[in-house]
């Protein structure tokens, strides 16, 4: 299970309805990202993007619907890789009761396909077709938003047709076509950044994504 957790001023851009369920209550975030084990944390700024300087304050990623309170900690979880269209829906769900009684906003993320396997023979998905029609229904019936992520530029569409986020993954973070591809959509983009960048290098990144007039990103 991969687990992100994110730490926003959440704004209403682009608000994801039911997401903290009606007896949730929102709260503010731990002192340390280490009250979640086996988490790892993405700090920024209140700006939405992790950046400061030049770029400017830009809206955050909406996840409260009409909650006039905001939190600091949007939770983003789910497996690896979609095993099945069974297997979404039951960690979709579980997670949503967890997240639920926790007060935590929750995006449920999982992959259509894993192109960066270690070997060919791995298993990498079910494809694109048929894994967001399998995270559609995820939607659908559990009424959570949903992100994946994505390889190729020409997957851009189809996804954003589907999802709430498009995530960037790492090893991707600086090809231009794919994040302006992405961006262009007008959907909530999750840029992550590369292993082998500095976290300041993330500014090219974020000023390719923001050049399509979008402003609903994550870092």
């Amino acid at each position: 299970v991969e687990v992100g957790v994110h730490h926003h001023h959440v704004g209403r851009r682009r608000p994801f309805p039911g997401t903290l369920g009606e007896a949730a209550t929102p709260r503010r975030a731990p002192e340390r990202s280490g009250a979640l084990p086996g988490a790892h944390a993405q700090h920024g700024p209140r700006t939405g993007v992790g950046l400061e300087g030049e770029l400017g304050p830009v809206p955050a990623l909406g996840l409260l619907g009409e909650a006039e309170e905001a939190v600091d900690l949007v939770l983003i979880a789910g497996p690896c890789v979609i095993e099945s269209e069974e297997s979404c829906l039951r960690h979709a769900t579980r997670l949503r009761e967890i997240t639920s009684k926790a007060g935590y906003p929750f995006v449920f993320k999982c992959s259509f396909d894993k192109a960066n396997r270690t070997s060919h023979k791995s298993f990498r998905g079910p494809g694109l077709d048929k894994g967001l029609a399998f995270l559609e229904k995820v939607k659908r019936e559990t009424g959570v938003p949903v992100l994946t992520d994505i390889h190729e530029p020409g997957q851009a569409r189809a996804a954003a047709s589907v999802v709430d986020v498009i995530q960037i993954p790492a090893l991707l973070s600086r090809q231009t076509d794919l994040v302006s591809e992405a961006a262009g959509t007008g959907c909530v983009i999750n840029l992550k950044k590369g292993q082998f960048l500095a976290p300041w290098d993330m500014r090219a990144v974020v000023s390719k994504a923001e050049a399509t007039g979008n402003r609903g990103i994550i870092v």
